[in-house]
Formats: C-alpha cells, sequence, structure tokens
C-alpha cells in the first residue's frame, strides 16, 4: 500500500532561515525519504519583457507567483505523481529552459515566503511552520546573498529592500503566521524544539 506523503510548508520572510530548517529536516528524515519544491521556482517568466522592465517588478508582491502552476505541482506531489519543476534565473529574471525532476517521498517540504498566503496551498498542508526572524537580520542576510549568488548591487538591494520587501513582509507576509502551526524564532525561543518539531512529524507520518 502507497503511504501518502506529509506535506510541510515552511513560510517566514525573505532570508528567515526557510531553508536552514528545511535542510535540517532533510538531515534528520534522510534526503531519500524528503522532497523540496521553492516557491522561488515558480516566479513568473519575464523573458518577454525588456532587462530594465524586469528589473522594476516587484517580487514581494503575490502576483509575482505563478501559484496555480505550484498548486498543481504539490497536488501531482500529493498524488504520487513526479513533477517538472522550473528553475528560476534570478540574475535575468526569467525561467531557465531546464527543468528540475522532483519525485514524491514520504515527505514533502514546500518553502517559500507566500506558502501561506495562497488558500488552495495552504489547504494542501499537513503541517504549517513560520520562521520569525526581525527584519534587520534579514536584510543583512539578503544583502550577502544577492551580492554574492544574484549578481546584485549593494544599492540595489538596499533600495528594493525598503520600498518593496519590508512593506511587502508587513502586508502580505507577517499577518499570515495565524496559520501556522508552530512558530520558531531566531533567538531559538520557539514554541518548540527542532526535536519536538521532528517528533511531531514522525507522528504525524505514523497517523498516516
Amino acid at each position: 500500500m502507497k503511504v501518502k506523503p506529509t506535506i510541510i510548508g515552511i513560510c517566514g520572510g525573505s532570508c528567515s532561515g526557510k531553508t536552514y530548517l528545511t535542510e535540517k529536516i532533510e538531515h534528520h528524515f534522510l534526503p531519500s525519504k524528503v522532497s523540496t519544491i521553492s516557491q522561488d521556482n515558480y516566479y513568473k517568466d519575464l523573458s518577454g519583457l525588456s532587462i530594465e522592465i524586469r528589473e522594476k517588478n516587484n517580487f514581494d508582491h503575490p502576483n509575482s507567483i505563478e501559484s496555480l502552476l505550484l498548486f498543481k505541482d504539490l497536488q501531482k506531489l500529493k498524488n504520487g505523481e513526479s513533477i517538472e519543476s522550473p528553475i528560476y534565473d534570478f540574475e535575468n529574471h526569467d525561467r531557465s529552459k531546464f527543468k528540475n525532476i522532483i519525485n514524491p517521498k514520504e515527505l514533502i517540504v514546500v518553502e517559500g515566503i507566500f506558502v501561506f498566503y495562497f488558500k488552495n496551498i495552504r489547504k494542501l498542508l499537513d503541517i504549517s511552520i513560520f520562521i520569525d526572524t526581525p527584519s534587520k537580520i534579514r536584510y543583512e542576510r539578503r544583502l550577502e546573498r544577492d551580492t554574492k549568488n544574484r549578481g546584485r548591487t549593494k544599492n540595489s538591494i538596499e533600495k528594493q529592500y525598503f520600498s518593496m520587501v519590508k512593506p511587502m513582509h508587513s502586508k502580505f507576509i507577517e499577518p499570515y503566521k495565524k496559520f501556522s502551526n508552530f512558530v520558531i524564532s531566531h533567538n531559538q525561543k520557539s514554541k518548540l524544539s527542532f526535536n519536538s518539531l521532528f517528533k511531531e512529524i514522525e507522528n504525524l507520518k505514523k497517523g498516516k
């Protein structure tokens, strides 16, 4: 009998630590049992626009995400089907010609800043985790990440963060923390320790 996958949603602001927690889950339950799907790869393809217009796009608004495709791919994984996830190119603001084959496993982790915002995606989640990290820390992490990995300048990152990232976080991310089962804070004074969270996930798996 095929085991129904457990879907774990990890939400939080930009650079809050979503990838870190995802890696913790993979390490604890083993990569062979965990599939990961990143909301970041579902940014809408802007290849039909000039690079100048692409760079002005508000990537911190829910409208920047092709949410229906993400929802359909999650449904397929939950039903035991493999998917071809898009791969997003952050330097050029378009999708790569390559795809990422993701196979269904016991645990499916979907992480992203709007995972709780979209109601249809939220309903697919068995466990919802929100990572609560202060804005100052998230800004410093984003500055380091985008200069090193995404070919951005400090000036452009700063301008985008305070004109788009921060206000969009207040409007479209922070209010949806109320839909989480667990909140993990940056200073480790969380409602649940990682071990307790892993135990809860294990119990949910057994219940299926």
